[in-house]
């Protein structure tokens, strides 16, 4: 059986966006920030097994919209068939963290309540423990909220639950 999926990444400048899906789909991981280009589409062919012990074959599509001022003129012709969200912030940044309600609203305005509801709150850079400004509690209580599928804390850099985001 074969799946095409398609995911779109959003979330404030820095939060570790691109670092996440370079660890999942290159198994790279780089501490300089380089500012992506508007978009950036990554594709990758992934097997699951399943509960069942059947294989799947999901062919991953992932939309990195790099900066917010880009988001509304481009989030809705590259958002179409979306299959979820990851909406990215910084744990060592609680900023990032109160700007997931701004996010939400700009989802809301040019998504459909499907997709949003398919949506994964990602709390990045966990490895920076002496620097984290929230507790988990924080982000599973928005995930909650919000009425998203999952809350994941994630380490692109020490590769700690990046897998769990697509899986």
């Amino acid at each position: 059986t074969s799946v095409t999926l398609k995911l779109v990444v959003v979330g404030d400048k820095m939060v570790g966006k691109t670092s996440i899906i370079n660890r999942y789909f290159h198994n790279k991981f780089s501490n300089k920030y380089i500012e992506e280009i508007w978009l950036k589409v990554t594709n990758k062919k992934v097997k699951l097994t399943l509960d069942d012990n059947n294989e799947v074959l999901i062919n991953f599509f992932v939309y990195d919209l790099a900066s917010e001022e880009t988001f509304e003129e481009y989030f809705k012709p590259f958002s179409e068939g979306a299959n979820g969200i990851l909406i990215v912030f910084d744990l060592s940044r609680i900023n990032t963290f109160e700007s997931v309600d701004d996010w939400i609203r700009k989802l809301k305005a040019i998504s459909t309540d499907k997709v949003i509801r398919n949506s994964v709150l990602i709390g990045a850079k966990s490895d920076l423990s002496e620097l984290r400004e929230l507790n988990s509690e924080k982000g599973i209580e928005k995930a909650n909220e919000l009425n998203l599928i999952q809350y994941i804390e994630t380490s692109a850099k020490n590769d700690e639950q990046i897998a769990e985001i697509f899986e």
